[in-house]
Order: C-alpha cells, then structure tokens, then sequence
C-alpha cells in the first residue's frame, strides 16, 4: 500500500486579501473621517457661538456697571441727612454714656441718695422707725438710726437690707441698741 501525503496547511502570504476590500476599506475610512471632521467644525462653530454670545452679554453687563457707577458718582448727599445723622449720632454717644454711667460700681456719688431711700422704704417693717441715716461714700459704711418696739425685727431688716441691691458691698458689722 502506497500512501500518498497530501499538505493541507497553506502558508498566508498576506496577498491573499482581496484587493476589492481594500478598495472598500478605504473609501470607508476617508468617509469616516470626512464625517469626523464635519462633527469637529459644527461643534467648534457652536462654540465660537456661545463664546461671542457670552462675550455681548459681559459688554452689556459691563456698560451697565459703569452706567450705574457714573449714577452713584452723581449722587449728592443730602445736607439735611448729613445733619441728622451728625445728630443721631450725637443722641447715641450721649446714652452710652448715660447707660455706662449707670452700670458703673465706680461711686456711689454718680448715683445718688435715692436708690439708698428706696430699698429702706421697700424694707422697713411696721414697728420700726429710723430716725437718722449717715451714708459714708468714701468708705463701705453707713449709720441708721431708730427706734422700735419689737427688737426682734432689726435682724431681719438688716438680713433684708444687705439682700437689696442698693446696699451691694456693704455689710452691716455692728449693732448698737
């Protein structure tokens, strides 16, 4: 028996692509590109578009702003506001001074006697009578006087007096009676 080989594999030689794709392929690629350029050129127009727009609309803008400062540049101020504001100004520095005044511990000079005279009127019982008070504002003592007829109420009217605020930062250390 005779057997006879047969070579089934062929070599590509890299010729064997038809030369009718080729002369498809390429056609198809320059359209491919002719497309992709047009798309570029709408695109990059649209966009020079929109930039000239937006370059009108900040001209516009820009016109207005100075429209507007040339407006503010021509504004006077009134003479009258000008006087008013001087007042209410003046009006304001008064009443801080006024309420810094009254916040001040600084002397009790500044404030005077009434404050005293109101919270021993608020705290003065029935039964008791003053009949001096000496108030030292260089120093942190004062003098009552009275008299009364229940001597149990004195400790209280002064437990009440050191309470009030009129008599902050004093104390009273001695009783004589």
């Amino acid at each position: 028996m005779n057997m006879q080989q047969i070579n089934l594999y062929r070599k590509n030689s890299g010729n064997d692509i038809p030369r009718q794709s080729l002369l498809l392929a390429v056609p198809a690629m320059l359209l491919l590109l002719a497309a992709s350029s047009g798309f570029d050129y709408w695109r990059i127009t649209r966009l020079n578009d929109s930039i000239e727009e937006a370059q009108r609309s900040l001209s516009a803008e820009a016109a207005r702003i100075a429209s507007l400062q040339e407006q503010i540049n021509r504004q006077q101020v009134s003479p009258r506001l000008s006087a008013e504001v001087a007042r209410t100004e003046e009006k304001l520095q008064a009443v801080r001074r006024i309420s810094q005044l009254l916040d001040s511990e600084a002397t009790d000079q500044l404030r005077g006697f009434s404050r005293f005279f109101q919270a021993l009127a608020l705290h003065t019982p029935a039964q008791l009578w003053l009949s001096g008070i000496s108030i030292d504002f260089g120093a942190p003592s004062m003098t009552l006087q009275g008299a009364t007829q229940q001597a149990e109420q004195v400790a209280g009217f002064l437990q009440a007096l050191e309470k009030a605020a009129a008599f902050k930062g004093r104390r009273f250390s001695s009783l004589t009676m």
